[in-house]
């Protein structure tokens, strides 16, 4: 089913043909009005064999009509091959990101993986006596985004940048669709409020002035927030009230 993207391309390609059909059939008919002006004057009376300089004139103004008539098809339709190529191009690069956003969605660990790295790190830092702290963070993309691949780029996006800001032992975690939990081992409330600003910040900026997205992230700190896992887990569950939902 084509999409509503695709429909309006669809008309206004149509729309644009429709009027080079109109402008190159006003020009004919202004033509062929001023020919047959033209025509008794030039051929109104005997000239003798000899072609005269009028009438030359008259075979030329004829040839040069032909000539820019066919000349506008020529580039109406080198200029609708153009369009489609460009379309087409455009079509190939919206699939590759959407395939780019779906193999790093599905490269993320998913929320088993999550439990299992969040409960390591919370025996770690209670034998250590060091601080755990975990963010939730939800993104939503905008009731703009109406198509399925710019829903998905838009979470690819996301998921990209949230990545770039990561130390090597953090960890990030798929756990439902548009929602992340980021696991931030040995960082205090401090450290951990100024990492909270800074992935709001980032996301701020991949979501741009068009706003593609809106995001929520959420931090739970261990002992300060949380004395337990679970704890610590339902704080940061907080993001994940609703799944976001993506049209197919």
């Amino acid at each position: 089913m084509p999409s509503i993207h695709q429909t309006q391309q669809e008309k206004l390609e149509r729309m644009d043909w429709e009027l080079w059909i109109l402008a190159i059939a006003i020009i004919s008919i202004l033509a062929f009005g001023l020919i047959l002006f033209m025509f008794p004057a030039v051929f109104g009376e005997e000239q003798g064999a000899e072609v005269t300089l009028v009438q030359k004139s008259f075979f030329g103004f004829c040839i040069l009509i032909l000539l820019l008539n066919v000349y506008l098809i020529q580039r109406q339709a080198g200029i609708r091959k153009l369009r489609r190529t460009l379309r087409d191009e455009q079509s190939r690069n919206i699939a590759l990101r959407m395939q780019a956003a779906q193999d790093l969605m599905a490269s993320l660990p998913g929320e088993d993986r999550f439990e299992d790295a969040l409960a390591m790190e919370f025996r770690r830092a209670s034998g250590a006596n060091s601080p755990v702290s975990l963010l939730g963070i939800r993104v939503t993309p905008a009731a703009t985004l109406t198509e399925h691949q710019d829903q998905m780029a838009a979470l690819g996006d996301s998921a990209k940048a949230l990545l770039g800001k990561l130390r090597k032992e953090d960890g990030i975690f798929h756990w439902e669709n548009g929602v992340f939990g980021i696991i931030l081992p040995g960082i205090d409330p401090t450290e951990a409020s100024a990492v909270k600003k800074r992935m709001e910040g980032t996301l701020s900026d991949v979501s741009g002035v068009a706003e593609r997205f809106a995001s929520e992230v959420h931090l739970a700190t261990f002992p300060e927030d949380a004395d337990s896992m679970h704890q610590l887990k339902d704080l940061a569950k907080i993001g994940r009230l609703a799944p976001v939902e993506t049209s197919i």
